[in-house]
């Protein structure tokens, strides 16, 4: 396609100024100027007119509308009039793209383009005020970036070209959104968003698939010649994961003792005296830590005495409550204090760090190392988000069973930092025996509207019966309340991490207008 106002075009395209007419409001000096034709008035705007041929575009805001005749005004100020076509379907006060149909002597008629055809001109423009060759691969870039309202300018599209030579296999939409958040464009990056993404980003799976990994270390390990330098280590890593906290009493859940046989009982009692007693012991008097029973069982089987019992579900049980403790939060850790989930982030990222690097020094070929390595990079991941957009997770644990709990809030910190009355947020819980839920709140000032979606009937009532506590509680700070819940429908009510989150600031009803910003 030629073009033959590039020059033109290398300038930003705006919406003009409007202080002193209305939309749609046609002074008298305009109507002779749209009635005669006379293009008298911009010496500019003539200049343009006299090198558009038949098929050239343009960008340009409409700024009156009389009859058939439209006054256009330019990004430098200066405007044109023109006969729109029969069926324009174009509106004053709109920006939008129009082709030259005729331009004979001066008289020129336009007829505004169906937004794919905007798109498809501004694509080519960019491209070429750009300096950039119209490829697939680019424009499929300047496609992405105009999806996500992102400047389309030479800096963003050399920058989004370098990325998607450098990472071919990565989606295209996942470089622009990293981009977008001015995130590090990495390959550990692109990782996190395609697996949240999928929803596969959860800390929580992190760390089940960190104990999965040790056990499956621990059953290779133990009983073959490195067995000393694997339980060394892993004494230490141990120990390091519990640096910062205290490790709570060892509990002898129902869960736990089913795996507890007659035989293992006994081997269990130089460990927990307790378990030679019989069925009706309290077990609440058990009165050793879950650290100080894993250090010493570990301790025990270099000496051969009962290295076998590592292997056993009882200590798959034990190593489950050492995960919990050094990385779950309780409900009380999490209000415990505004700062609580930044300590937590940073305990488990210089813990988990420090660990890899004892496993790395002992020279062990670990699966354990892998899942760490998950770990940091998903808090990296959850780090670089934040300083644009309020996200994180809370691998949470209960007394009585587990859960996760992620926290989006929609409003970037930009808005934020402007002080936004309107904040909108998302809880997503995963609950052991409750299931999932998704609570969605709306907060304007003071008035508070809470939408919960539940998977059943049964959480519909039980929620019923104790939103008036959450109620009260509200109320008592200062809050008007109003409360919405229904059970959620898997298909329509599924909420998407990329197109309801990292997206949703994203204008999706722009009536196909496009505004070019070719900053060559």
């Amino acid at each position: 396609m030629a073009i033959n106002i590039s020059d033109f075009f290398k300038s930003t395209i705006q919406q003009p100024n409007q202080q002193s007419d209305k939309t749609g409001d046609i002074t008298s000096a305009t109507r002779n100027s749209l009635q005669n034709s006379d293009f008298k008035s911009s010496l500019s705007g003539n200049t343009i007119l006299q090198n558009m041929l038949a098929g050239d575009t343009f960008t340009g805001f409409v700024k009156e509308i009389n009859n058939n005749s439209a006054l256009i005004s330019m990004a430098d100020g200066s405007f044109i009039t023109a006969v729109l076509k029969e069926g324009a379907n174009i509106k004053a006060g709109e920006t939008a793209t129009f082709m030259i149909e005729e331009n004979i002597n001066n008289q020129i008629s336009i007829k505004a383009m169906q937004p794919d055809d905007q798109q498809t001109v501004l694509i080519y423009k960019a491209l070429d005020a750009s300096g950039i060759p119209a490829t697939d691969s680019n424009i499929n870039i300047v496609k992405e970036l105009i999806n996500l309202n992102m400047p389309i300018n030479s800096e963003t599209i050399t920058a989004m070209s370098k990325y998607c030579a450098k990472f071919p296999e990565a989606n295209i939409n996942t470089i622009a959104n990293l981009l977008r958040l001015e995130m590090p464009v990495t390959q550990e990056n692109i990782m996190e968003f395609d697996a949240y993404r999928q929803f596969n980003g959860q800390l929580e799976k992190n760390l089940y698939t960190l104990e999965n990994k040790l056990n499956t270390d621990i059953a290779n390990y133990v009983g073959n010649g490195s067995r000393e330098i694997f339980v060394n280590s892993f004494t230490q890593v141990i120990d390091k994961l519990y640096e910062g906290i205290e490790s709570a009493k060892f509990e002898l859940t129902p869960e736990i003792t089913s795996h507890i046989t007659e035989t293992l009982k006994e081997s269990l009692s130089s460990y927990i005296p307790e378990l030679t007693m019989d069925s009706s012991v309290n077990y609440d008097d058990i009165n050793i830590t879950t650290k100080d029973l894993i250090t010493k069982m570990l301790s025990d089987s270099l000496n051969n005495k009962d290295s076998e019992i590592l292997k056993s579900d009882f200590f798959k049980d034990i190593l489950h409550q050492v995960i919990n403790e050094t990385m779950k939060l309780t409900p009380k850790d999490v209000v415990q204090s505004e700062n609580s989930i930044n300590n937590y982030y940073k305990r488990i990222r210089k813990n988990v760090d420090e660990a890899q690097d004892i496993i790395a020094k002992s020279d062990l070929k670990t699966d354990f190392t892998k899942g760490m390595q998950d770990i940091k990079s998903n808090i990296d991941f959850m780090n670089d988000l934040n300083k644009n957009m309020t996200y994180f997770q809370i691998p949470v644990k209960f007394s009585e069973g587990e859960g996760n709990g992620e926290l989006y809030v929609f409003t970037n910190k930009k808005a934020l930092s402007k002080g936004t009355d309107n904040i909108s947020a998302m809880l997503h819980l995963d609950m052991e025996h409750l299931g999932p839920m998704d609570v969605y709140v709306k907060l304007n000032n003071k008035n508070v509207s809470t939408n919960f979606m539940l998977e059943s009937e049964e959480m519909l009532d039980f929620v019923y019966k104790h939103i008036d506590k959450l109620n009260k509680r509200l109320e008592n700070l200062g809050y008007s309340t109003h409360f919405e819940m229904k059970v959620s429908d898997s298909q329509t009510d599924k909420f998407d991490f990329v197109t309801d989150f990292v997206q949703g600031d994203i204008n999706k009803k722009n009536n196909g207008q496009y505004i070019l910003d070719v900053k060559a």
